[in-house]
């Protein structure tokens, strides 16, 4: 980064504190200052005690928002001042902000995309609509049925499909997201 006499200045990230569920307000505030402001976000795929497959991208650190400022001369009071903004990490001995170091911001920002989604190619992207044929066969790749085989029965949404599965003598039809099953090669 260059200073307004066009001098290079050294940055560093730093980790502010904000206002518990309002992370993103703060990250607009501070961009909206000329800042550059992260608050990390990560897809996570959980399954709940009746098997049930959630997925979603939740913040990895919540309540924390990382910005990149100058490592002199800091414009604290505009910072800490920013809306949402709490307060940032500092040293417990000196009580003076703390970079976050070099080798752990590497880490974490390695595999970021603009938007702040850390990992942004672990999130299942929707393929287009296929077309099946009906009883064609297809295998679970994920969720609960994973391992299972089921027979196409008919599309019910651009993003889930209805099969019929080899259930207690007979066939019961069930819905599930389209992502989670693939054609099986006969």
């Amino acid at each position: 980064m260059q200073n307004r006499l066009g001098e290079t200045v050294d940055e560093a990230w730093y980790v502010l504190r904000v206002e518990s569920t309002h992370d993103s307000r703060a990250r607009y505030g501070l961009e909206r200052r000329g800042f550059k402001a992260l608050s990390l976000r990560i897809y996570v795929c959980r399954i709940d005690r009746r098997r049930k497959v959630h997925e979603n991208i939740e913040l990895m650190f919540p309540g924390y928002v990382l910005v990149r400022l100058p490592t002199d001369a800091t414009p604290w009071a505009v910072v800490l001042r920013s809306p949402f903004v709490i307060d940032v990490l500092r040293h417990q001995s000196s009580g003076n902000p703390a970079p976050l170091p070099d080798k752990i911001a590497d880490a974490l920002l390695k595999e970021v995309d603009s938007t702040g989604l850390v990992n942004p190619h672990d999130v299942p992207k929707t393929p287009p609509m296929r077309a099946y044929q009906p009883g064609q066969v297809l295998k679970f790749t994920r969720g609960a049925y994973e391992g299972l085989i089921a027979r196409f029965a008919e599309r019910r949404s651009a993003e889930r499909i209805n099969l019929l599965m080899p259930w207690f003598g007979g066939e019961r039809r069930i819905s599930v997201p389209e992502t989670h099953v693939e054609v099986v090669d006969e």
